[in-house]
């Protein structure tokens, strides 16, 4: 058996190794003005290692991160540097989303929020360290914003975009794909054809609208309500990659704006399509969530000798179970629409009566029993 320092050393370098290739992958995508990207993944992989493995597994995200910048001819200075950046933002985001009880099932929409905001400030740490790390060795010698801007959207995008992939990437998320494998293939590559389509045009720059853009959505939306997490972080990561691509190289509805303008408007894009998905993946969660409770009270009700029926306020029957039917011979199809009338015989006595109609007026407790008819006429009392 492996001790957990041994654990833990396997679990930086496979953390590093992730960071690494997922980073090469996100240098091939073109860059807005310097070779700084507005989808950056690594990120998101950071934070979900972080919150999935611990906090003991940081070096893996240096490592992954000094091994990428010096892939590109970084010096070591600023490798040092924006290592330490792309190190420090995902720990802060990972804390905070620790802190603040994030479920990683992403069932509720405080998550999604809780998601964005940890994002939000803490990529502010690797993009401020990132930038400043280029400047000092005269690699980014601009003194506008854009290149600072262009590094923290591209950092929070990676978070928001990958993050919840990794967190809920289990065999038990995996399991609610494998069913409809089928429909998720068309689905993958329908997505895939459709972002083509959309953000690779070749019309008209002057005929350009942004219209097209939302032609994508739906799939985000589809993938949200059948596949889950792993569906929806897929969408957002092909939509969006996809939108990066082509706005970068002069193609698609966005490709109009001056380089600056143009990567504000696909980051807000971007962000939208996974506030979207993000949204409906939470509510549909839920949905399925209450769904399965409800079965699983329905089963334990129908395991006991227990007999319910609850009816509204005018005393006609909303819901029985099976118990109830077992107990009286009525199915809950015979006494929907009606009254408990239907189970109380004539030798039911006034006052017992009176106190029931009491109670149903009052406090809605009664304490007593009352003699009850089955449907085959047989009696008991409840």
């Amino acid at each position: 058996m492996t001790n957990p320092r041994q654990q833990n050393a396997a679990r930086v370098l496979v953390l590093a190794l992730l960071y690494f290739v997922t980073g090469r992958l996100g240098l091939m995508l073109p860059a807005f003005g310097s070779h700084i990207t507005l989808l950056w993944l690594p990120t998101g992989v950071a934070v979900a290692a972080l919150l999935r493995c611990g906090f003991r597994c940081w070096p893996g995200v240096t490592l992954g991160a000094v091994a990428v910048s010096l892939a590109v001819g970084t010096p070591w200075l600023a490798a040092l540097g924006i290592a330490v950046g792309n190190t420090g933002g995902p720990l802060l985001a990972a804390w905070m989303l620790r802190r603040w009880g994030l479920h990683p099932a992403f069932d509720r929409r405080r998550d999604i929020l809780l998601l964005f905001l940890a994002a939000v400030i803490g990529m502010l740490v690797s993009s401020s360290l990132g930038v400043a790390a280029l400047k000092l060795a005269g690699l980014l010698p601009e003194e506008s914003l854009a290149p600072w801007r262009t590094w923290w959207a591209g950092d929070t995008m990676g978070v928001i975009a990958a993050a919840p992939l990794l967190l809920s990437f289990t065999r038990k998320e995996w399991r609610t794909i494998t069913p409809r494998l089928g429909e998720f293939l068309v689905w993958f590559c329908a997505t895939g054809f459709i972002a083509l389509g959309v953000f690779f045009m070749h019309s008209d720059p002057l005929a350009q609208l942004w219209l097209p853009s939302f032609l994508a959505l739906p799939m985000v939306a589809w993938a949200a309500l059948r596949f889950g997490t792993i569906g929806t972080s897929l969408a957002i990561i092909v939509i969006s990659a996809t939108a990066v691509s082509a706005t970068a190289t002069g193609h698609g509805p966005f490709s109009r704006a001056s380089p600056s303008d143009a990567a504000k408007v696909v980051w807000l894009y971007m962000a939208t399509c996974a506030a979207l998905g993000w949204l409906i993946t939470a509510l549909q969660a839920g949905r399925l969530k209450a769904v399965g409770m409800q079965q699983l009270f329905d089963q334990a009700l129908s395991e006991i000798s227990l007999g319910v029926l609850i009816t509204d306020l005018d005393r006609k029957v909303v819901y029985t179970n099976d118990g109830f039917t077992r107990l009286t011979g009525y199915t809950q199809e015979e006494m929907l629409g009606r009254t408990c009338r239907i189970l109380q015989g004539p030798k039911t006595d006034p006052e017992t009566v009176e106190k029931i109609r009491a109670a149903l007026h009052g406090d809605g407790y009664f304490d007593g029993e009352v003699l009850n008819y089955r449907k085959d006429g047989s009696t008991f009392w409840n």
